[in-house]
C-alpha cells in the first residue's frame, strides 16, 4: 500500500468513528489545516463552525473591562480589518455593539455590516456613558491621542485589536462530552495552575472520586500543591512527573511558539518523565485528560496498559502538532478499535481542539 493510500485509510478509520456532525465538521477543518497549514482559512472555518454549533463563549479581556462598570453600549473605534475582527467576536460573545466610530469623514453617516458609523466629535458630544473598543492594531496608539484631545474619558477605552483572538474561549473544554460515572479516577495530564481539578470537581457533582494530577514544573506543581490543600481538597494525589513513556529525565522548553517537553536542551528545566500505567497500576483510570504541550504521543504511550484493561474516556488535546488529528486519532484505535470519537473546539484560535474518545 502507498503512502497516500495508507494516509487516506487512516483517516477514514477515524472518521468513521466519529459520532456526530460536528465532529466531522471540525475534524474536516484539522485535516485541511495539516494539509495546506494555511492558518488564515482555518480560523476563518472556526468562526464559521463557532457560528453553526452555539456555545456559550466568554471574553475575558470584556469580562474584566466591564466589571463594575455602567454603560449603555459598546462602541468600536474603527471599521476596517481588525475592527470587524473585534465585533465578530463580541457578537459571538455576548455583547452587541451599537455604532462604529471612525476619523475618515467619508466613512461618517454610513453603514458598516448594518452599523452606522459616527464621527469622534458625535461620539464625544452624546455617547461618553458607552465604552469604546478600539479596533485598529496599526493606528491603536493614533486613536488613544485622538480620543484624549477630544476629552473622551480612557477609563472607558480598551484594546483588543493585537490579540483579540487569545481573549475568547467557550465553555466546556475536557468534560462537555462526558456524564460523571459512580466513582471516577481522573488522571489530570499536564495540570498547569490546577483550574481543571476543581472543573473536574464541578463536573463529577458530589460523587466518589480520586485525582492524579500531573504537572512537571516543580513551581507550579508546588502551587497546586497549596490550592488544594488550602481548599481542603481530599483525594487528589499531585505528582511533579510529566506523563511520558518511561521513567526518564527529560527537559521542558519555554518557546516562542509554546511549551515543549524534550529529551534534551541546554535552555530547559529538568523535569522527571513517568509512565501513567506506572502511577495507578492496578487501581486502572476512568477518564485521562491530556494537554502536555505536544507530547500527547507519549503520554498516550505510557497509558497504554491503563486504556486496553480500562477502557477510559479519553479527552486529548490534539491541536500541538499539525498531525494530532492524525497520529493521536491513530494510536487510539490502535489501544482499543470499538472507541466512538468527538472533536469540538474551544478557542477561535487555532488552539483548543480536543478529541474525547469513549467505549
Amino acid at each position: 500500500m502507498g503512502y497516500y493510500e495508507e494516509l487516506k485509510q487512516n483517516l477514514q478509520s477515524i472518521y468513521d468513528v466519529l459520532i456526530d456532525e460536528e465532529s466531522k465538521d471540525w475534524f474536516d477543518a484539522r485535516v485541511e489545516y495539516m494539509i495546506t497549514g494555511e492558518l488564515d482559512e482555518f480560523l476563518h472555518t472556526v468562526f464559521f463552525l463557532s457560528r453553526k454549533y452555539q456555545k456559550k463563549w466568554h471574553h475575558v479581556g470584556m469580562e474584566r473591562f466591564v466589571k463594575d462598570k455602567e454603560y449603555r453600549g459598546i462602541i468600536i473605534y474603527g471599521c476596517g480589518h481588525d475592527g470587524k475582527l473585534t465585533k465578530e467576536i463580541l457578537d459571538l460573545c455576548g455583547y452587541p455593539v451599537m455604532f462604529w466610530c471612525d476619523s475618515n469623514p467619508q466613512l461618517v453617516g454610513k453603514r458598516i455590516d448594518g452599523l452606522e458609523v459616527i464621527s469622534t466629535e458625535e461620539l464625544v458630544e452624546k455617547y461618553q456613558d458607552c465604552l469604546v473598543i478600539i479596533g485598529s492594531s496599526k493606528y491603536m496608539e493614533h486613536i488613544k491621542e485622538r480620543l484624549r484631545a477630544f476629552g473622551f474619558p480612557l477609563d472607558r477605552t480598551e484594546i483588543f485589536s493585537g490579540n483579540v483572538y487569545d481573549w475568547a474561549f467557550a465553555d466546556g473544554q475536557y468534560f462537555d462530552m462526558f456524564s460523571p460515572g459512580h466513582k471516577e479516577i481522573f488522571i489530570d495530564g499536564g495540570a498547569y495552575n490546577g483550574d481543571t481539578i476543581f472543573e473536574f470537581l464541578a463536573w463529577n457533582k458530589g460523587k466518589e472520586y480520586k485525582v492524579y494530577s500531573f504537572e512537571p514544573i516543580k513551581g507550579m506543581y508546588e502551587y497546586i500543591e497549596n490550592r488544594v490543600r488550602n481548599n481542603h481538597i481530599k483525594n487528589v494525589k499531585v505528582l511533579n512527573y510529566a506523563a511520558w513513556h518511561k521513567k526518564e529525565e527529560l527537559f521542558f522548553m519555554d518557546m516562542v511558539d509554546g511549551s515543549r517537553v524534550m529529551r534534551s536542551g541546554r535552555e530547559g528545566v529538568p523535569v522527571n518523565g513517568e509512565r501513567i500505567d506506572d502511577i495507578v497500576n492496578a487501581e486502572g483510570a476512568t477518564f485521562i485528560k491530556l494537554d502536555v504541550e505536544g507530547a500527547e504521543i507519549e503520554a498516550l504511550q505510557g497509558a497504554s496498559e491503563t486504556i486496553q484493561k480500562c477502557h477510559p474516556k479519553l479527552a486529548i488535546c490534539i491541536y500541538h502538532k499539525s498531525t494530532d488529528i492524525l497520529d493521536l486519532g491513530k494510536y487510539i484505535l490502535s489501544l482499543n478499535p470499538e472507541y466512538k470519537m468527538a472533536i469540538r473546539h474551544y478557542t477561535l484560535t487555532n488552539c483548543e481542539t480536543v478529541l474525547y474518545a469513549f467505549p
